[in-house]
């Protein structure tokens, strides 16, 4: 069995699935840096009851090098593992490159793979990348990785043109686990129903920050102006673009919010929307749109974000400008003349995605 050691900035609920297979198929160990998300407010006890895994944590930093967390090396030299898995081109992965070139002095083969979280957009287009040294770091480190994990087809597309490395595998959740979740939550989405008087609407849903670039102020003048008098948007989450999005909604009933939701509470919303919508001008990836799929909403995604790869357009959903408020009312208005409005009591919808969990992870075990 090869012997793999992770290093991660931090083990976000959508990774949980990915970090359980490494952990079951490899001798592992799994380092983290930051206990939770920046921006986020979740219950890391209770996401934790899901990890078949046991973190260690390094969050202290170097006294010399205050950009490295402390410890990084010994654990490099105490695991001498097969394989190096990082996240994208910071420190921690120029210490991992020097490692793996130290060791080949002394006759030993390991592998540093990167995992590189960039939509194809934010990859092509200057415009849309980070800091000045982000930019560099990217150039100088890719070609120096054994191989890098992306979560977009199309980066990966790219990297193999560019530098003969890169595989597919974006962010998703065990297919099984996942929809018996659904099943339970089911009865909470009836009563979804009843309290925010669904019955008989035809339901969409966002699940997100509520932050400009999630483009929601792109998306709520086109479900006022909709021919259909049935519509309601879901919008689950909460931001610092709140107070904006709400007064674009002007009190109006299609628009219903409901802040932020977690666990069962938020995967409950899912089962009540038969559409899902991602309209964001910026996004790596975009995890809720493997979570709409697995609940069976036919998802309406930004052609900007990375899970635009999860579409089969007209089979599992559309993918759209997010600039393009005509195309987009095209494509919302023919969708909603294709389905009826929801009635109680609800039932599962069948799953949307286009592969399972297992099938994408096999592009990860060909690499490692």
């Amino acid at each position: 069995m090869r012997k793999l050691l992770v290093f991660h900035q931090s083990i976000a609920p959508y990774r949980i699935d990915f970090f359980n297979a490494i952990y079951k198929k490899y001798q592992c160990s799994i380092c983290v840096f930051k206990r939770g998300l920046n921006g986020q407010t979740l219950d890391n006890t209770k996401l934790e009851e899901r990890h078949l895994f046991k973190v260690e944590y390094y969050a202290e930093r170097n006294k010399i090098l205050r950009f490295l967390p402390k410890g990084i090396w010994s654990k490099l030299k105490k695991e001498r593992p097969d394989v190096i898995l990082v996240n994208e081109c910071g420190p921690v992965s120029i210490l991992a490159i020097i490692y793996k070139m130290t060791q080949r002095l002394f006759g030993r083969k390991i592998k540093v793979i990167s995992m590189i979280d960039d939509s194809y957009d934010m990859t092509i287009n200057k415009e849309k990348q980070f800091t000045y040294r982000h930019t560099i770091a990217k150039k100088i480190l890719i070609p120096l990785f054994d191989n890098i994990i992306c979560v977009d087809q199309d980066v990966a597309s790219y990297y193999q043109k560019k530098h003969n490395i890169g595989t597919y595998m974006p962010i998703v959740s065990e297919d099984d686990i996942s929809r018996e979740r659904y099943k339970n939550v089911i009865s909470i989405s009836n009563r979804y129903v009843e309290k925010y008087n669904l019955s008989n609407k035809r339901v969409l849903v966002f699940v997100g920050r509520l932050v400009k670039l999630k483009n929601l102020q792109f998306v709520i003048p086109e479900i006022l102006k909709s021919k259909h008098q049935d519509i309601r948007l879901i919008i689950v989450g909460s931001g610092d673009y709140e107070i904006e999005l709400k007064k674009i909604a002007n009190d109006a009933n299609r628009i219903i919010f409901v802040g932020q939701q977690e666990g069962d509470n938020l995967f409950a919303f899912y089962n009540v929307g038969q559409i899902f919508i991602l309209p964001s001008y910026q996004e790596a990836f975009g995890a809720v749109t493997n979570e709409a799929l697995l609940a069976g909403c036919y998802s309406l995604i930004s052609n900007r974000a990375g899970s635009r790869c999860l579409i089969q357009e007209g089979v599992n959903g559309e993918v759209f400008d997010p600039y393009d408020s005509a195309l987009f009312s095209n494509i919302l208005d023919s969708v909603l003349d294709k389905i009826q409005p929801i009635e109680l009591p609800l039932k599962l919808k069948p799953n949307l995605m286009p592969k399972t969990f297992e099938e994408y992870f096999k592009n990860v075990e060909k690499i490692i």
